[in-house]
């Protein structure tokens, strides 16, 4: 018949839940010689992790952290207001139209740098203006076109941002 040895102190509580109750007692010094048999229920594969499987954690672990990361990065980067002058339109707009003309006719562009972003095609526009609107003051279910963020302030409206322009020309 076989033997099995076990070698040192065996104090650990890891290891004493392991090793089957009338095998060996914990805080043994000593080498100790048991028939395989009295080891059937000890399968050490069972309590060692696999390669595989600390791999697959440490993917998981990996994915996590980069998407908390992308996330507050987008949230930072999202609640910041927009730097200078925006002024905020929609594709077929009529009174956007007319502020666009009014930009036209009386060169604005000349004297006032500005950016303009369309808010009903393009969602990320539309979601910086609601935040901008929201800022202010204003009900986002409620807001409109053309808007206009001056760096410091809102103006909704054509007349507002038209009498705005007018004022930074003069």
């Amino acid at each position: 018949m076989g033997y099995f040895e076990l070698h040192g102190s065996f104090d650990d509580p890891f290891l004493c839940q392991m090793i089957p109750k009338n095998a060996l007692p914990c805080r043994q010094d000593q080498i100790s010689r048991y028939p395989v048999g009295a080891m059937n229920s000890f399968d050490a594969s069972s309590s060692v992790p696999s390669k595989g499987r600390f791999k697959t954690i440490g993917i998981g672990i990996s994915v996590a952290v980069f998407l908390a990361v992308v996330f507050f990065i987008a949230r930072a980067s999202g609640s910041a207001l927009p730097q200078g002058i925006v002024l905020y339109w929609g594709e077929g707009c009529p009174h956007c139209a007319n502020v666009e003309a009014f930009i036209q006719e009386n060169d604005v562009e000349s004297t006032v740098s500005f950016t303009r972003k369309e808010v009903y095609l393009n969602k990320a526009n539309a979601r910086e203006m609601g935040r901008v609107a929201k800022q202010c003051g204003f009900s986002t279910t409620a807001i409109g076109v053309p808007f206009m963020w001056t760096g410091a302030q809102c103006l909704s409206g054509e007349k507002e941002i038209i009498a705005f322009f007018q004022q930074m020309i003069q």
